[in-house]
Order: C-alpha cells, then structure tokens, then sequence
C-alpha cells in the first residue's frame, strides 16, 4: 500500500505542510520520486505506533466494506477473549515468557516457539508499546497462521512488566500492563487490526478499560463505544 500527500493529510489529520516538517522532527518516513512523495502504509502504521500518534482514519478499509473496522476489531476480540496472567516477577518479561506464550490462542507448538525465538532474540523489536500500557505486534512482524478469520485476544497481567527491549519508545515501554496477541490468515488482516487498535486504545473509555478496568465486559463495552462514536463522526466527515 502506497500513500500520497492527500492521503497522509487525512489518515493523520494535519495538512501537507506539517507533514514534510515532520520529517525531520518526527522522523515521518516519506519517500521522494520525482516531485512526489509518498509512503508505505506499514512504514506510517509502525511510525504512528512508535510515536503515539492516533490515525483519524484505518488505511485497509475498503469503501466497498460493509463492516467497519472498529467492528471487526470487536469480532476479533469476542472470538479470542481476555486472560489474565500471573507474573511471576515482577518487571521480568523473560520470567513470564513461558506463560505468555501458553495464552497464544489456537496455537501449535511450532507457533509457540516461533513468537519464542522472535521475543527472546531473533527479533527484539517484535512488539511496540501503546501509551496505554498495551503491547501490540510489530506491524513488519505479524501472526500470520490458518485460522478462519481473525482472532485477537488480551492479556492482562497481575503487575506491569518491563518492555523496553521490545519497545520503539522506551519511556513508554517501562509500564507494560498487558499485552495483544492478533492470529490473522492474512497480512492485511493483521494490519487492519493492529491500526484499529492503535486507534481504540486512544478513546478515553477504552484506555482505562485497559488500564482499570481490565475485563471483558468493559473492554467490550468500551470498544462498541468507540465503534459508534467513530462511525457518527466518519459519516459528518463524508456530509462536509
């Protein structure tokens, strides 16, 4: 996926002008040929995740979807639920490896040990860290097995851990408060869902559902109302 200028100005919402300023203060990863810029969907969704900045829009989403992309984040989280998870030190993500990846859903055993040998050495930069204590999948990275459709599951745990080795901003990462496994039979299945939990988790409700709240219920109850809000306010951009 490539997008031009007019494309970034609404996915980020902010005018041409701020984006080449961006840059060079924030690194925005625009490529020149020619007189035109453009960039890769995934190099702006692992910018945007790295930098804590919200998308207004999710760059997969078709006009010609007939569901949102809030909603099926909510398919996807219905279908792999939430967990909780003992730490056993903590502040030790190594320690609590092991049950971690026994909360992957679905998984085989070569699964377990392949997010094993990512997490532990081959891929240190396997997983990002939302401002909302979140551990997410690294957009370049992804869960792509033969599962139906996808599934996301939530895994809180009983004390946050220390995630700057696997975090692309360290002082966020030092609050790991629960962590998102996404399986997705299709790249672009698993960037649909990761952008749209970038864009959930800023939504006030939903930030301290994982934060506070830490349930099922409330997580669900905050995402469906994230979902209607943003439907409301995507529809009075389309009448403008």
């Amino acid at each position: 996926m490539q997008l031009a200028i007019r494309d970034l100005e609404i996915l980020v919402g902010v005018p041409g002008d701020t984006l080449y300023r961006w840059v060079k203060t924030r690194r925005l990863p625009l490529s020149r040929v020619g007189d035109r810029h453009f960039a890769g969907g995934l190099d702006i969704l692992t910018w945007a995740l790295s930098t804590g900045t919200v998308l207004a829009r999710n760059p997969w989403v078709r006009k010609t979807d007939e569901r949102s992309s809030a909603d099926r984040l909510i398919e996807s989280v219905e279908r792999g639920g939430i967990r909780s998870l003992e730490v056993p030190v903590p502040g030790d993500l190594a320690a609590a490896l092991p049950e971690l990846l026994e909360t992957i859903p679905e998984a085989s055993v070569k699964v377990r040990e392949l997010m094993r040998a990512r997490l532990a050495a081959v891929l240190p930069g396997a997983y990002l860290v939302l401002p909302a204590g979140l551990a997410v999948p690294h957009p370049r990275h992804p869960l792509v097995v033969d599962v139906d459709r996808p599934i996301v599951r939530m895994v809180f745990f009983s004390a946050p851990l220390q995630g700057s080795p696997l975090s692309g901003a360290a002082e966020r990462s030092a609050r790991m408060s629960a962590w998102c496994w996404i399986l997705a039979p299709k790249v672009d299945d698993h960037a649909l869902l990761l952008a749209e939990i970038l864009r959930a988790a800023a939504h006030a409700r939903v930030h301290r559902a994982l934060l506070e709240d830490r349930s099922e219920p409330a997580l669900l109850t905050a995402l469906r109302e994230f979902s209607a809000e943003d439907r409301v306010r995507l529809a009075e951009e389309t009448r403008v």
